[in-house]
Formats: C-alpha cells, structure tokens, sequence
C-alpha cells in the first residue's frame, strides 16, 4: 500500500510540475500582450499631454491624403528640422 501511495505521489507532483510549466507559458504570452497594450496606453497619453503632438499628426495625415507624393519632401523637411533642434538643444545644454 505505501508503495503506490509513492507512486500516486509522484505522478501527483510530475503533473504539478507540468501544469506550472504550462501557467508560466501563459503567463508569459499575457504578460507580452499587456505590455504591448500598456504601451499603446502610455503613446495616447503622451499624445494627448501634448497639443502640438496632435497638431503635427494631423497635418501629417491631412498632407497624406491631399497629396501622397508630397508627403517624402514633408518628412524631409521635417527630418532637416528635426536634427536642427537636436543641435541646438544640444548646444544650449553646454
């Protein structure tokens, strides 16, 4: 008798072992989605901290459906513009 009871034992903890195994796998592709999500929250709350960010999409997405190509002489101008207020803060901070 106490030999099976051992053996139902041990099969008991190799299938606790397995269902955790298989929990933390779970938990794991949760964790990632909700990260994502989160991530997702925290870019609509920044967006929405800053007015001038709303602003320059929506010119962004205004430029794009009146005139597709001149969408990439936009992002040129806004990439030269970009880096110019890079250097300068960059300068100011010295």
């Amino acid at each position: 008798m106490s030999s099976s009871l051992a053996a139902r034992r041990e099969a008991l903890v190799a299938q606790a072992q397995l269902q955790r195994a298989q929990l933390t796998a779970a938990a794991a592709e949760i964790r990632k989605r909700l990260s994502f999500t989160d991530g997702l929250f925290a870019l609509a709350a920044r967006i929405k901290r800053e007015p001038i960010l709303i602003g320059t999409i929506a010119a962004a997405a205004a430029t794009l459906l009146i005139r597709p190509r001149g969408i990439m002489k936009w992002i040129g101008y806004a990439s030269t513009a970009y880096s110019l207020v890079r250097r300068v803060r960059s300068l100011l901070q010295r």
